[in-house]
């Protein structure tokens, strides 16, 4: 398959281990017209993202999906016009501790970079979603570009939730995802 188009100005060519992630900060912050081909652009067609549902009957069981499923909630997601913002705050300076990645299966030269101190607000509608922690992202060269080819959402909701006059859910990022 051909990649998708390059993205417009705010977005990184993928020639770095850093560049799908720093992309996929402009495209939860700016959701801008080009948000969802940079987003397309930054996941491998091997991708698969990880999540526990800390609201489920079974919170400690992982959950999983694909590509196809990603390209779909993160469509949905920077397209809700229900979502009057989106703030993430995703530390790249965590990306200089990459490490190769030790898991079997993974393509050569697979870089795992863990992302601490992740903030996820999202106000949709009346009700305001927050998660907060880490996340392992695992970034491996393909076609010539690099892409994400798998995500381990460890998030959880923030220890502190401040009160106002908006519902406030606190939840993990993988939960958000999967409302789409």
């Amino acid at each position: 398959t051909c990649p998708p188009p390059a993205a417009g100005p705010n977005y990184r060519p993928n020639t770095t281990y850093a560049a799908p992630l720093y992309n996929l900060s402009q495209a939860y912050n700016t959701r801008d017209a080009d948000a969802v081909k940079a987003y397309v652009g930054m996941i491998g067609s091997t991708f698969r993202f990880r999540y526990y549902n800390l609201q489920s009957s079974t919170p400690s069981w992982p959950i999983y999906w694909n590509a196809a499923q990603e390209d779909s909630a993160a469509t949905g997601m920077l397209h809700d016009l229900a979502i009057s913002q989106i703030h993430l705050v995703l530390p790249l300076a965590d990306t200089s501790s990459a490490e190769v990645s030790s898991s079997a299966g993974d393509p050569p030269d697979t870089r795992k970079i863990t992302i601490r101190g992740i903030t996820l607000l999202v106000q949709r509608g009346d009700v305001s979603y927050q998660a907060s922690g880490t996340c392992d992202f695992f970034i491996a060269p393909v076609n010539n570009e690099y892409r994400i080819i798998r995500w381990e959402d460890n998030t959880a909701p923030p220890q502190f939730v401040s009160g106002g006059s908006t519902p406030v859910q606190a939840t993990t990022w993988g939960s958000i995802k999967s409302i789409y």
